[in-house]
């Protein structure tokens, strides 16, 4: 098969080693607003607003510093928010804004909970660095969602104007030679992520695979922040 210049391009997109995370644990929430001009915040507001108001178990898988947990927090307050991340230095940014009822510090792989659990599983920022295990945490997230619960998956994309995305790469490609320059690898990485990413699509597809149907998709920035919402075992037409 013929891989064309614009798929090779994009193709292959590097997970985040944790010694990144680690890095910029007390810089990443800044990184992020910088990276989606603060849609990041509008994003994750969407995302709320598109759950059923009778959520009140949420699991948020990879929670990083915990920034989705607060806002889960300030829109459900009396609701039972997990945190599972493998890395302690976001962990601890986490565990600092006092709004998971339990944060638990191991891979997301192996997490083992009741089935049926939570209303909602949450993936913010997290599905395209999870790699070859990708495939067994949709599947652990299908086994811990009760019937018609929700999974919110929200990442960084490009556009998906053939011009705009075209012109996205080529700017992110000498942004990211720039860092290289400057000393920044970890920056250089995060640049090079965002020009690999993989078409939104083919996401769905793997998440279609592991047993969900999408409601709904919404683009930010002109497609450089993707929201997807899922339902459990229900075929909707995307809104």
């Amino acid at each position: 098969m013929t891989v064309s210049s614009e798929s090779a391009e994009t193709a292959g997109r590097p997970t985040t080693p944790q010694r990144n995370f680690t890095a910029v644990a007390r810089r990443y929430d800044s990184i992020n607003r910088i990276l989606t001009c603060g849609r990041i915040t509008v994003a994750r507001r969407k995302a709320i607003d598109s759950l059923p108001t009778t959520s009140n178990k949420f699991l948020d898988l990879c929670c990083g510093t915990g920034e989705f947990g607060r806002a889960l927090r300030l829109r459900y307050p009396g609701s039972t928010i997990i945190g599972v991340d493998i890395n302690r230095s976001m962990l601890a940014q986490a565990v600092s804004r006092d709004c998971y009822d339990l944060v638990l510090a191991q891979d997301v792989a192996t997490l083992e909970l009741p089935p049926g659990s939570f209303n909602c599983v949450v993936l913010s920022l997290a599905y395209h660095d999870l790699g070859d295990g990708g495939e067994q945490v949709l599947a652990m997230s299908g086994r811990l969602l009760a019937p018609a619960g929700r999974l919110v998956s929200l990442e960084l994309s490009l556009p998906e104007s053939p011009l705009m995305r075209w012109l996205l790469v080529r700017v992110l490609r000498a942004l990211e030679s720039l860092l290289t320059i400057l000393s920044r690898p970890v920056l250089a990485h995060t640049v090079r992520e965002i020009r690999m990413s993989p078409d939104w699509r083919s996401v769905v597809h793997e998440f279609e695979a592991a047993g969900f149907s999408l409601m709904s998709t919404t683009t930010f920035l002109l497609g450089v922040l993707r929201l997807n919402i899922y339902i459990k075992g229900r075929t909707h037409d995307p809104a």
